[in-house]
Formats: structure tokens, C-alpha cells, sequence
């Protein structure tokens, strides 16, 4: 379609395209068409994936199986999906940042950041709900459905610590335990958390978020 073509019959190969197309293909399709339609960049699906990656983890769509699932064989992945507009998100940033700086001598376990704004989470078979959202990706875990979301009220890198110890490992958290409580990560011993306890926070979701 050219930029001569009027504007009217543009609008009406949009509403013709909508009514023709919702319900009946996915949605990812349907705006790929629609882009085609008026002229649109298509969304995006991922960033560009890093050449080097610093401790904390740079995760994008295109390399989240690599990173992530298929490094469940060797390592637990705790990955902070966030959107750069989210007042939470830039609170909890600094204290996964101070996460991944704590486990750096840690082969077992790697810390991570998804923009989910410039990679399509959709495709990795997660849906979220809020921002920020802390999933771990526990070491011999196989599927996305294995995750478990941290939600226990607003992170601290010590909360976080202990949370782990009880999650990080499927096949054996003792091993995990051993790494998590050494004094070289904290200073003190890291709590454990209690199963029985309720969420803290609304909705029992990491302390603040940011409804989607």
C-alpha cells in the first residue's frame, strides 16, 4: 500500500481487517496484518540477543532457552521481569542487581532481568499479571510451569537469599542450603521461609506492584 492511498480507504481495510480477523487467528498474526495494513512496524517479539553477558544476566526472548531452561541442568535462574515505566520495578532493580553481585562466586545459581516490554513473554508460555514479577527457575527443572514466583512481600537481597535456599534445588535444596547461608553471602544467617506463613503484601505479590 502506497502513502497515495487515500486515508478513508485505509480506515476501512483496518475495521474490515479487525471484524474479519478477531477471534479467528491470534492475536500475534492479527497485528502483524494490521501492521502491513497501515504502514506499521510489526511488535516486538525480542531484543537483540547480548554478545557478553554481565553477572546479572541480560534475558531476552531469543535467548531465554539457553539461558535459562535449558541451564536448569546445571544452575537455578531467578529472572526479574519488569517494565522500565514501573515505579516498583526501579526499586527492586538495585536489589537484584546486589543479588546477582552476591552469588558471583556461585556456579548453581545466576540472577537475571527481562524487559517485558521489548520481548514477547507470551511466546515462553508466561503470563503476567503485575509488575515487577520475580519467578525462580529452580536447577532440574525442565518447563516454565516449574517456576515459582517469589511472594513474599517486598524483596530484600536477604529475604531473597533464604526464599531461595528453600526453592533453588528440585532434586536436592540441601545443596543449595549450603551455598546460600555461608558467611561470604550474608552476614547473618539467612532465614528460612515459613510454608505455613501468609504472603505479605497485597495479594500476597511481591510488596508494591504495578497492575497490567
Amino acid at each position: 500500500m502506497t502513502d497515495e492511498t487515500p486515508l478513508f480507504f485505509k480506515i476501512f481495510l483496518v475495521v474490515f481487517t479487525l471484524i474479519a480477523l478477531v477471534g479467528v487467528l491470534p492475536s500475534s498474526v492479527t497485528l502483524a496484518l494490521l501492521g502491513l495494513v497501515v504502514n506499521l512496524p510489526p511488535p516486538p517479539t525480542s531484543e537483540p540477543i547480548p554478545t557478553t553477558q554481565q553477572q546479572l544476566l541480560h534475558i531476552v526472548r531469543d535467548n531465554f532457552q539457553a539461558e535459562v531452561l535449558d541451564a536448569c541442568a546445571r544452575r537455578a535462574t531467578l529472572v526479574d521481569f519488569y517494565a522500565p515505566w514501573c515505579g516498583y520495578c526501579k526499586q527492586v532493580a538495585p536489589i537484584v542487581a546486589e543479588l546477582a553481585n552476591a552469588y558471583a562466586a556461585v556456579d548453581s545459581i545466576a540472577v537475571g532481568t527481562f524487559d517485558a516490554t521489548k520481548n514477547n513473554v507470551n511466546d515462553l508460555g508466561i503470563a503476567l499479571d503485575h509488575y515487577p514479577t520475580l519467578f525462580l527457575f529452580p536447577q532440574g527443572c525442565t518447563s516454565v510451569a516449574q517456576r515459582v514466583e517469589f511472594t513474599y512481600g517486598m524483596p530484600t537481597v536477604k529475604k531473597l537469599i533464604g526464599w531461595m535456599a528453600d526453592y533453588a534445588n528440585l532434586s536436592d535444596p540441601s545443596a543449595i542450603r549450603r551455598f546460600t547461608r555461608t558467611p561470604s553471602l550474608v552476614d547473618t544467617k539467612a532465614p528460612t521461609v515459613d510454608a505455613n506463613a501468609a504472603p505479605a503484601g497485597e495479594g500476597g505479590r511481591a510488596g508494591g506492584k504495578e497492575e497490567l
